[in-house]
């Protein structure tokens, strides 16, 4: 790369700008987003009984969760395919940018065979043990690509001379945000429980046992409501 012709600057510039913010779409927001979607399908799972409208939200659910990973796949390699070829494997990475940048992008290749190679409910030793691997994989990437992100708009400033500080600065305001939102889910779950299965049982006298309240406790939704069964011993 010839750093003294204007022009070929420029040209850089512009490659760094595409692909930093098809980083940011994949690694930064697609990814995330991803996660957050199927915190949704694992609350759907907890709260509800096997209806099929609970039954096809969660299968469109699954299905935004998986165009959601491929998309993020497909763009992060196309912005990291740019920076190579752009800069040639060597320079690109010199840095540890560029190399933290390789690692994720492998990382989400195999984390993307590894969700399509998802075993069957029956074997529960092999799907626990997908699930936490699936899990990790994901985690670890997400976490690593925020400071990736941020890694790359330092290094940007450095060769450009122009700061992002206000990039920065939005940037972490969207984590803070998918982070709360993530977090988030568990308690909104229960707050959900409590809603549907919190009410008191009703009383009865100590020693009758000539009925018996049997409490049922039915998932909200658009049909399902608590009741209660009595049962003649």
């Amino acid at each position: 790369m010839n750093v003294a012709n204007p022009s070929s600057i420029r040209s850089s510039k512009d490659v760094f700008k595409i692909h930093g913010m098809l980083m940011w779409s994949s690694m930064g927001f697609l990814m995330p987003l991803a996660i957050i979607v199927v915190r949704f399908l694992r609350g759907l799972r907890k709260d509800g009984g096997a209806t099929p409208w609970e039954a096809s939200i969660i299968k469109r659910v699954a299905q935004a969760h998986i165009v959601l990973q491929i998309a993020a796949v497909v763009i992060a390699w196309v912005g990291g395919g740019m920076a190579l070829v752009h800069l040639g494997p060597r320079p690109a990475l010199l840095h540890t940018h560029g190399r933290l940048g390789l690692s994720l992008l492998s990382a989400s290749f195999v984390n993307a065979l590894l969700g399509l190679l998802r075993p069957k409910l029956k074997a529960k030793w092999k799907r626990g043990l997908w699930y936490f691997l699936h899990w990790m994989f994901e985690t670890c990437i997400v976490i690593l690509s925020m400071m990736e992100i941020l890694l790359g708009t330092h290094v940007y400033e450095i060769v450009t001379k122009k700061s992002l500080r206000p990039l920065n600065i939005a940037f972490t305001f969207q984590i803070a945000i998918m982070s709360f939102i993530y977090l988030a889910h568990d308690r909104w779950s229960y707050f959900r429980h409590v809603q549907c299965t919190g009410f008191p049982a009703s009383p009865r006298p100590v020693g009758d046992d000539s009925d018996k309240q049997i409490e049922i406790s039915i998932p909200c939704g658009h049909t399902h409501h608590r009741r209660q069964l009595e049962t003649v011993c």
